[in-house]
C-alpha cells in the first residue's frame, strides 16, 4: 500500500512540474518558476523514497523471481512438455 501511494505522489508532482513548466514558458512569470522548482524537489524526494522502499523489499522480489519458469509456462501452454 505504501509503495502505491509513493508512485501516485510521484505522478502527481511530475504532472504539476510539467504544468508549471508549460505555464512558465507561455506566460513567463516567476510564480510558475517557483512552483516548478517546488514540485521538482518534491518529485525527486518521493522518487528517492520509492527507490529506497523498493531496495528494502528486494528480498521479497528475489523470492518471487526464484520460482521456476518452466512450471509456469507449462500451466499457460499445455502443449509444451518439459524435457
Amino acid at each position: 500500500m505504501e509503495k502505491s501511494t509513493h508512485s501516485f505522489k510521484y505522478k502527481w508532482h511530475s504532472f504539476w512540474l510539467d504544468w508549471h513548466e508549460t505555464k512558465e514558458h507561455y506566460y513567463g512569470s516567476s510564480r510558475h518558476q517557483k512552483k516548478k522548482i517546488k514540485h521538482a524537489f518534491k518529485a525527486a524526494t518521493v522518487k528517492n523514497d520509492l527507490l529506497n522502499l523498493s531496495s528494502t523489499s528486494s528480498s521479497n522480489l528475489e523470492e518471487i523471481n526464484s520460482a521456476p519458469v518452466k512450471q509456469h509456462s507449462a500451466k499457460l501452454n499445455p502443449k509444451v512438455t518439459e524435457s
